[in-house]
């Protein structure tokens, strides 16, 4: 990026802010450093364009890019709060009410934690299906080729599905059902939410992987999702216990199994809970990642041209009158 060699030095002919202090630096050479605070100029300008744009291979479309990556991470961060909801709502219907049939005990915190679920999904669906459908209108051949275009259409596909299902169950009246047909239901709302889980997770941490490889900016954010992998196992061993309580709920007595499904629940409970955590990580990396196509400017030739009067002109400190 210097211009070192090049016979016309080059100065910033955008209105840059410094990335320590963020004074503007128009009109200054890319060789220097902020008159400010001493950072140099170069490393400001590695943290706010897209890398490619060097080699002539920027995104045609950055803040479209930018917009499907944060709608992805969105229906991730939805999809992981899901997980957080169901443990939460079994503990609360575990709980013993007074004067309440053991036939329907608990049903009220069931229906209302499915309610919120199957909305958590449907939001989250939706922003898939947003996010995806933008990535694939971004003309990012240098992000995607034709298998993985094919993938993310299937998660269209599958987000798609995923929204009609859970506007289904949302019309199922738990009034009408006994304790132990809500949780059956319950049970499939449970494993369709973690399944959902692990795709978006899996699908989100590709993507964003594959653009910490194009630019030197990402680093950061490249390092952070490892954190992705125990998040995976997590939601794996969530996914588990979840087929488990499905078959313990489908097949024993809900009276003699009571203690273990509490047990399944908080265990439950504890994931959930850090897997929402790996979820808000996942969602800052994405933040992070993205910041440089989010700007006005993101290539080198909409920040970075030759010297010229015009430019000293422009590069006057306030208050400087000719």
């Amino acid at each position: 990026m210097s211009s070192g060699g090049t016979k016309t030095p080059l100065v910033v002919t955008a209105e840059l802010p410094c990335r320590r202090c963020r004074h503007l630096l128009r009109g200054l050479g890319i060789d220097g450093l902020c008159p400010e605070c001493g950072l140099p100029i170069e490393e400001t300008l590695r943290s706010s364009i897209d890398l490619e744009s060097l080699r002539g291979r920027a995104f045609a479309r950055p803040k479209l890019v930018a917009a499907a990556i944060l709608l992805l991470a969105t229906a991730t961060a939805f999809s992981v709060l899901g997980n957080l909801i169901l443990p939460l709502t079994t503990v609360i219907a575990r709980a013993p009410d007074a004067g309440v049939a053991e036939a329907t005990q608990g049903l009220g915190p069931l229906a209302t934690g499915m309610f919120f679920i199957l909305v958590v999904m449907i939001l989250g669906g939706l922003a898939a299906i947003a996010g995806v459908l933008s990535l694939l209108r971004s003309d990012a051949e240098n992000l995607l080729d034709r298998p993985e275009k094919l993938r993310w259409l299937g998660m269209v596909i599958g987000s798609g599905l995923l929204v009609w299902l859970s506007s289904r169950f949302l019309s199922i009246t738990p009034g009408v059902n006994t304790r132990t047909d809500l949780m059956l239901q319950f049970a499939l709302v449970d494993l369709l939410v973690t399944s959902t889980a692990v795709l978006s997770t899996t699908g989100l941490r590709r993507l964003l992987k594959t653009i910490g490889q194009r630019s030197e900016q990402y680093i950061r954010a490249g390092k952070g999702l490892q954190t992705t992998k125990p998040m995976i196992a997590g939601l794996g061993i969530n996914m588990a216990l979840g087929f488990a309580w499905f078959l313990l709920i489908r097949n024993l007595d809900p009276i003699s199994t009571g203690g273990l499904e509490e047990n399944l629940a908080t265990v439950r409970l504890v994931l959930g809970a850090l897997i929402s955590l790996g979820g808000l990580y996942l969602m800052a990396n994405a933040i992070w990642a993205t910041s440089p196509l989010r700007r006005r400017e993101s290539s080198i030739d909409q920040l970075v041209g030759p010297d010229s009067p015009a430019s000293m002109a422009d590069a006057r400190p306030p208050g400087d009158t000719p």
